[in-house]
């Protein structure tokens, strides 16, 4: 709410709500507290969720299979944890790995999926310029850069990295055919992208996720 406190509620699954308990699932609104700080953005994915206080510090709960929540342990996280190594972040995202954008606009990934397999915060050094705009899908990232281009790495068996047929891709690559769209902003589902300038979309079109392709 406006003051600054997170309700969370619905499935909780690996303790990914936060809120210390080992219950399946919470059936009303749960306030979360994240001290200190006062919380300004929300992030949920699968299996974990995110939050960022004003003071430019993350933390995480939820699943911790590579401890990628808890560094200590291997156990499910049912409270929040702070992320050590990260400090001045701006954005976060959230899908089954973390995301985090720093005000110099550097983006920083960990967890412990298919795509992104280190546990902390690693920087992404093949992203030459800023970035400006990030979406996370099920195993797939999308970076717009200040350039105006647009990066893929992940998933691909349904199209959504927007070039080729292989699968999956492990490098982030330059998707070329939209150097010239003087694109503003991407974000993704979770097996399909969108990019907003020119119109683009692409991956899975079930259950009507396209107004046009």
């Amino acid at each position: 709410d406006v003051s600054g406190k997170v309700f969370l509620w619905g499935s909780n699954k690996h303790g990914k709500l936060g809120v210390g308990s080992t219950a399946s699932q919470m059936l009303v609104p749960q306030k979360v507290e994240v001290n200190p700080g006062l919380p300004v953005r929300v992030a949920c994915g699968s299996q974990n969720t995110m939050i960022l206080l004003d003071d430019g510090t993350v933390h995480v709960c939820g699943k911790n299979s590579a401890r990628q929540v808890n560094p200590l342990d291997t156990r499910d996280a049912n409270k929040f944890y702070p992320v050590e190594e990260l400090e001045g972040v701006e954005r976060i995202f959230c899908s089954n790995f973390f995301a985090a954008m720093t005000k110099e606009l550097n983006l920083y990934v960990w967890g412990g999926s298919k795509l992104v397999e280190n546990p902390r915060p690693t920087l992404i050094h093949e992203l030459e310029q800023k970035v400006v705009d990030v979406g996370v899908g099920r195993d797939l990232l999308i970076v717009l850069d200040s350039n105006g281009l647009v990066f893929a790495a992940g998933a691909n068996d349904q199209g959504q990295l927007g070039f080729g047929e292989t699968p999956f891709e492990r490098s982030i690559t330059c998707l070329e055919r939209l150097c010239a769209s003087r694109l503003k902003s991407v974000t993704c589902g979770r097996d399909f992208v969108i990019a907003l300038g020119g119109f683009n979309a692409q991956g899975s079109g079930r259950f009507g996720s396209f107004i046009d392709r």
